[in-house]
């Protein structure tokens, strides 16, 4: 655990707009380094709406040669379903193969007993369709993914000629209140930072002019690219980029954009 006494972070309050189960490790380690966290989920992950097609192809697990994981929700939403339809986990029969997005994501799947082969160098989903392209002509992929995922994945993965499975592993619903909450926090000036984790939670909740005057007077923090490019798409760049969604990454971007006293808009993790 690291010693406040000294930290770039210490006295810094932070907003991490993700749920305790999400964000444990995080908040740890805010806290341990001097940060009050604050804990303000802006969305929540509900089950399917129609189940069938996602339990369908965990009980096929064994006849895909690629299972992607683009997320460690993804990871969380197949270790429950299994549980809850009374499936083995991890069954007796998995895909050849398993990838990644990210660090975190591949922790998130050895941690519940999935070995993972490939992690991929970018963080973007599209990332595995382009690095492992030589490998998946043919194949069958299994994508498990949110009902709001980006379809720039699977559309790769049809051209190169992979046989992709698609299927709705959880839904992601905006949580009521929670952006206004933050919006008040920030106004009265008790906020110095705010982690926002996902694109869907941006531009619909908060919009994009409030976006804008929110980047204007507290630290904004984009965990990963995608989240990025929403800030982006409605406008905001004044925004400090960590590129890995790992815990050490969000450390390290913060630690930067306060001890250099950047400014906003450089790209920093």
């Amino acid at each position: 655990m690291a010693n406040a006494t000294g930290s770039r972070l210490a006295g810094k309050r932070v907003v991490v707009t993700r749920t305790l189960e999400q964000s444990e490790l995080l908040s740890r380690e805010l806290e341990a380094r001097g940060a009050t966290v604050r804990l303000v989920p802006l969305i929540r992950f509900a089950p399917p709406e129609d189940p069938a097609p996602f339990d369908a192809a965990l009980r096929a697990l064994g006849k895909f040669d690629w299972l992607f994981l683009t997320s460690q929700n993804v990871v969380r939403a197949i270790v429950d379903r299994c549980k809850s339809s009374n499936l083995s986990f991890p069954p007796e029969r998995m895909p050849r193969h398993i990838a990644a997005v990210g660090l975190a994501t591949a922790a998130a799947a050895e941690k519940a007993g999935m070995k993972v082969d490939h992690i991929a160098r970018g963080e973007r989903g599209r990332a595995l369709a382009e690095e492992l392209a030589p490998q998946l002509p043919n194949c069958a992929v299994l994508l498990a993914r949110s009902d709001r995922a980006n379809p720039d994945l699977p559309e790769a993965l049809w051209q190169i000629g992979a046989r992709v499975t698609e299927v709705v592993a959880y839904r992601t619903l905006a949580l009521a209140g929670a952006a206004e909450q933050i919006l008040d926090e920030i106004v009265r000036g008790e906020i110095d930072a705010v982690l926002f984790f996902s694109p869907s939670a941006l531009v619909e909740k908060i919009g994009k002019d409030r976006l804008r005057q929110v980047s204007a007077r507290v630290t904004c923090v984009a965990i990963g690219p995608v989240t990025a490019s929403a800030f982006r798409a409605a406008g905001v760049e004044r925004i400090i980029v960590s590129q890995q969604a790992s815990v050490s990454g969000i450390l390290e971007a913060l630690s930067q954009c306060w001890s250099q006293e950047m400014q906003l808009g450089v790209k920093l993790g």
